[in-house]
């Protein structure tokens, strides 16, 4: 009976041991690296779960060794740190045994991410993840969109408030992606210059700098055009003093496209308010772009159109390709000026450049 009783025991011990085994085995292990699939960041979990506190982010396109996989998240050292993020997010991962190239299990869910339209006209959003099912909202090429889920090639989305699914094969993680295909900009090399700079403050304002609000428009702008595939040179990027004739050497040496110069304007009238842009008098090009730029500037402000006017400018002069300087508004005129002084308002005069210079190519 002693002998049979320790029989019955040891097997005991051996389920138990065998149960515990398979319950803290190892999650897959990854023999490669993957690449973070967003257009701008992905939240480092300090757990795999979308409640557990976030320790860090990861940039889009960041190449990431993953340790082991396990219901859909990724273990990654983090600067010395074990961290999780979301596999539903990252490409390129593959196992030891498996020649998969994208992570993709049947359901994901994550931390909603950005996803952006890529598609020649339009994209139903639908009530269920079947093509058959009522359409509750259209997208267009370029929109953004909260990816909620992902499972079976639909993606649950919700855009201005209306939630609903649309098929993964017309919708990109890259905002780039969504505007490559359709903007003339695709690889064009365009500098902004930002005027002014360091010890040149520009024009005065009440409560900015002019040197300070058109960097920040010429960010934006940058942010912009970079979006649709244009190779962006910046004259500054900070507050730096750069000379007039070396704006004007880095456009000739990058054999630029186009050539904008970003400024305010300042005069003794208060009252003067408005938009304009200004052209060397050297040829069609620089008159064209000029004009497309002021139309576009002025529409999306809803500013004083001033119109183009001629003007020897050095930075105007001394540019091989097309150039224009243009005063997106008076900073001595106070109504103009709290305006200008806004993000959103920035981003408007970036809008409005950039679509000048579509406008340019077609």
């Amino acid at each position: 009976m002693l002998g049979k009783h320790l029989t019955h025991r040891s097997l005991l011990v051996f389920i138990i041991a065998l149960i515990a085994v398979v319950a803290f085995m190892p999650a897959t292990s990854y023999a490669n690296s993957g690449t973070i699939d967003v257009s701008t960041s992905l939240n480092v979990r300090a757990e795999p779960s979308n409640d557990a506190e976030v320790i860090g982010k990861l940039q889009g396109g960041q190449a990431i060794e993953i340790k082991e996989v396990n219901h859909d998240w990724g273990k990654i050292d983090y600067y010395g740190r074990e961290g999780y993020i979301s596999m539903v997010f990252v490409s390129g991962a593959q196992d030891s045994g498996s020649a998969q190239a994208d992570v993709q299990q049947t359901s994901q869910s994550a931390d909603a991410t950005e996803g952006y339209v890529q598609v020649a006209t339009s994209l139903n959003v639908r009530s269920t993840p079947d093509m058959s099912a009522s359409v509750v909202d259209s997208l267009y090429n370029g929109d953004a969109v909260s990816i909620l889920s992902i499972e079976n090639n639909w993606a649950q989305i919700e855009h201005n408030g209306t939630t609903g699914y649309v098929s993964m094969d017309f919708i990109t993680t890259s905002e780039n992606e969504a505007s490559y295909s359709l903007s003339p900009l695709k690889g064009k090399t365009i500098v902004i210059d930002a005027g002014h700079g360091g010890k040149d403050s520009g024009a005065i304002g009440d409560y900015f700098y002019e040197k300070s609000v058109v960097l920040s428009i010429a960010l934006k702008t940058q942010a912009q055009l970079e979006n649709m595939g244009a190779n962006v040179i910046m004259t500054r990027d900070d507050d730096t003093f750069v000379a007039l004739e070396a704006r004007a050497a880095m456009s000739n040496a990058a054999n630029a496209s186009m050539f904008v110069s970003i400024h305010l304007n300042a005069t003794s009238e208060e009252y003067v308010s408005g938009t304009e842009v200004y052209y060397y008098p050297d040829g069609d090009t620089s008159v064209q772009l000029a004009s497309t730029v002021q139309e576009n500037l002025s529409s999306q402000l809803g500013s004083i159109d001033r119109g183009t006017q001629a003007a020897d400018f050095s930075v105007l002069r001394n540019t091989n390709a097309p150039a224009i300087l243009a005063e997106i508004g008076y900073i001595t005129n106070s109504a103009e000026s709290a305006n200008l002084a806004t993000s959103s308002y920035q981003e408007k005069a970036a809008s409005g450049i950039v679509q000048g210079l579509e406008n340019y190519y077609q």
